[in-house]
């Protein structure tokens, strides 16, 4: 069985953009606008685009200006990939602004804390050291992962619940 591909499909010349088929106010202009420009669509394909502008519409909108993913794949291609990931994990991050750990933190303390503070703190700890193990610890108590020395006194009756620095306090969240 033979596949049959059509001339148009692989001449690149041919192909139409959705900057030349939309107006400036981004609506898609008529079959007869399109042959002033000597853009020639059969009546077919131009039924095709015209439902599927309506269907993009209706679910999506379209954008007039170019976006921030656009210039990157139309730009130059010099750490392409290295733009795209960056812009991919910073619209990954923007959706999680507040995190679980720091309800859970506000609980404790009482109190609401501003993201601007949780940067400030965050930033100020991670900056601190370069010392691997002080990092880890940041990480652990920052997302609640160990255990402090009283609740660890109470599944261990032997164990010592005082703080592991001072000795003198109740090893809590609060005091650690």
């Amino acid at each position: 069985m033979e596949a049959m591909i059509s001339q148009n499909t692989l001449d690149m010349s041919k192909k139409v953009r959705g900057r030349e088929v939309l107006d400036e106010q981004g609506k898609l202009k008529t079959n007869q606008e399109l042959k002033e420009q000597s853009i020639f669509i059969d009546w077919w394909p131009y039924l095709q685009l015209q439902n599927r502008y309506k269907k993009g519409m209706e679910e999506y909108g379209i954008y007039t200006k170019q976006q921030q993913l656009d210039k990157i794949l139309i730009g130059p291609e010099e750490k392409c990939i290295v733009k795209m990931y960056n812009y991919l994990l910073k619209v990954a991050l923007e959706e999680e602004v507040v995190k679980s750990c720091m309800i859970a933190w506000a609980k404790i303390l009482g109190h609401n804390i501003d993201l601007a503070d949780w940067e400030k703190m965050w930033n100020k700890n991670y900056t601190l050291t370069r010392s691997a193990g002080y990092k880890e610890n940041m990480y652990k108590m920052f997302y609640r992962w160990h255990l402090p020395p009283m609740r660890l006194s109470k599944m261990y009756p032997n164990f010592n619940p005082t703080c592991w620095k001072c000795r003198q306090n109740q090893g809590t969240f609060y005091h650690m």
